[in-house]
């Protein structure tokens, strides 16, 4: 039995307190889960158009890549790619600062 005066279930301030914090963390797991989309793929197989012969892209544990290709205009391909995939973001955030 409860006592006189006491409200039975939840205050409101708890039920509050719960529901940020499911909405926090919620906005982390989201955040976090589009980070790594966003990333440029380190690991795979990919079809490059153009390409004379394979090309190895190797990265270390700094995530420097090491380009080895058996035709020096493959590496200047496969460079340019890697320059693409990991500078698109520069691109777009220099052209949005220039609009202001």
């Amino acid at each position: 039995m409860s006592t006189p005066g006491r409200q039975r279930g939840r205050s409101p301030l708890v039920i509050t307190g719960w529901l940020l914090a499911g909405l926090l963390l919620t906005a982390l797991v989201g955040g976090w889960v589009a980070l790594r989309l966003s990333l440029p793929p380190t690991t795979g197989e990919l079809a490059l158009a153009g390409l004379e012969a394979p090309v190895s892209i190797r990265f270390d544990a700094w995530q420097r890549p090491y380009v080895q290709a058996a035709d020096p205009g493959d590496a200047l391909k496969a460079q340019g790619w890697l320059h693409a995939v990991n500078r698109l973001w520069q691109m777009e955030l220099l052209r949005r600062a220039g609009q202001g």
